[in-house]
């Protein structure tokens, strides 16, 4: 959160992919004066809380219930049989390996767009900054965000690579990296770790990229 805070501006156009409710969004929120803050969760609990909480704290933002993805359309979210407001959850993905899914065993619908489709539809400005945690299918949003995250605009992305969960999503964190690095990103890889649950190897980082 320091790191992302840190690389704010007032006037910012903010984009919280992933921001369940709202744990990040409202101190977002409070460090923008002219700027504005864009917040996505297609689950329709957290997205409700979201909304609730950012009204509390007195923040207009625009809350969007999509994932942002490589298609847009219709996709399956997985998640916990009795989804509650705060939980983690994530897009299906092609194989499920990691145990991280052995929990979360249910389906819902839900709708997913491309990025740069979504700046067009809504008629929304370029963000200054992204910040995205989508458990895994981090790569997927940024394939369809490439328009968006190629414009000198878009300055800065904050994200936390699920390098474990990737692989699930038929994606790599190279494959991640390459992708911000042709749009003219330089990166810094920090807060990298490995942790053992349950006999798997979970591998982490977070990622600031900036131009």
């Amino acid at each position: 959160m320091e790191t992302l805070f840190d690389e704010i501006q007032p006037s910012d156009v903010v984009w919280d992919v992933g921001a369940n409710v709202g744990g990040i969004s409202t101190f977002v929120g409070q460090l923008l004066d002219d700027g504005r803050l864009v917040a996505f969760d297609p689950l329709p609990a957290n997205a409700n809380a979201l909304r609730e909480n950012l009204a509390r704290n007195g923040i207009d933002s625009r809350v969007f219930e999509y994932a942002l993805g490589d298609e847009t359309g219709e996709t399956e979210f997985v998640v916990s049989k009795t989804p509650a407001p705060g939980d983690s959850h994530a897009v299906v993905p092609n194989r499920r390996t990691s145990g991280f899914w052995r929990d979360r065993t249910e389906t819902i619908p839900v709708n997913v767009i491309r990025g740069d489709e979504l700046i067009e539809k809504y008629d929304l400005d370029v963000p200054n900054l992204i910040k995205f945690d989508i458990e895994g299918a981090e790569l997927n949003a940024i394939r369809g965000l490439r328009e968006t995250l190629s414009d000198d605009s878009c300055r800065t992305v904050v994200c936390e690579v699920h390098a474990y969960l990737l692989e699930d999503y038929g994606g790599t964190a190279a494959e991640l990296e390459d992708e911000l690095e042709r749009a003219g990103f330089e990166l810094e890889r920090f807060d990298e770790r490995t942790q053992i649950e349950d006999g798997e190897r979970l591998r982490l980082y977070r990622l600031l990229a900036k131009k």
